[in-house]
């Protein structure tokens, strides 16, 4: 039986214990279901004057090593809001401490930020690769740490709706990102009332669960310099804009 571990802890070895698939999705309509849209005037000026500036200050503290952590999470937050993500009764916050019973155990996961509402709880998270400037981490890695937020936030929406006499619901699709400095890619995590039973007893599911992955093909070269490229930067906000129909 797989030990318990916390969720920044969980690595491709979970992943492939709770069979767990990601598979990449190349063409952005077969992953949104829509085709990129026109930017709004706010993004697009954002796009061409302030998202530069932005990343040449997060990469500026990447490099020093000066709260680095914490611009990547004002980033991230930044840019959510920016596209409305926190519309609709949504709220964005960041760094949760949410409950995750793994193999009979509390132990915890903890995403960089979040999307929440009232009534349905958490509906999206993003996860940074702490190592991605040194490479250290394996990207199988930061995905599991992710999905494993994911089951977290499956359980804790459960918990939520039991409490309120709520109809069970029996799966949840999270829209998720993983962020590389300030290049993002796109995750849809559907976890199931099966898959996040496996995890709370340690057991192995029979069922293979599929994540869908979505990304901007970044430029050669460090990753997180994608954004510094303007015609890429449009892009990833036409996705960050598409993902939205997911909450």
């Amino acid at each position: 039986m797989i030990k318990a571990k916390s969720g920044s802890k969980w690595t491709a070895n979970e992943l492939d214990y709770f069979n767990i698939v990601v598979s990449n999705v190349d063409r952005f309509r077969n992953f949104f279901g829509i085709e990129p849209a026109e930017l709004p005037e706010t993004v697009r000026t954002f796009v061409n004057i302030d998202l530069k500036r932005c990343v040449r200050q997060l990469y500026a503290a990447t490099r020093l090593n000066i709260n680095a952590e914490s611009s990547v999470n004002d980033f991230a937050v930044k840019v959510l809001e920016l596209c409305e993500h926190d519309d609709g009764g949504r709220t964005v916050g960041t760094r949760p401490e949410i409950d995750l019973l793994m193999t009979g155990k509390i132990k915890y996961a903890k995403p960089d930020a979040y999307v929440h509402t009232d009534n349905d709880g958490i509906v999206l998270l993003v996860q940074e690769d702490k190592n991605w400037r040194t490479r250290s981490t394996k990207i199988r890695d930061v995905e599991a740490q992710v999905i494993a937020e994911a089951i977290a936030a499956y359980q804790y929406n459960r918990n939520k709706d039991m409490l309120a006499h709520r109809p069970e619901v029996l799966e949840q699709q999270f829209p998720c990102i993983v962020m590389f400095g300030a290049y993002p890619m796109f995750y849809l995590i559907t976890v199931t009332n099966m898959l996040s039973q496996a995890v709370a007893s340690g057991s192995k599911p029979s069922v293979p669960t599929e994540v869908k992955k979505f990304s901007i093909p970044p430029i050669e070269g460090i990753i997180g310099d994608t954004l510094y490229d303007r015609e890429k930067r449009l892009r990833i906000m036409q996705a960050y804009i598409a993902f939205k129909r997911f909450l």
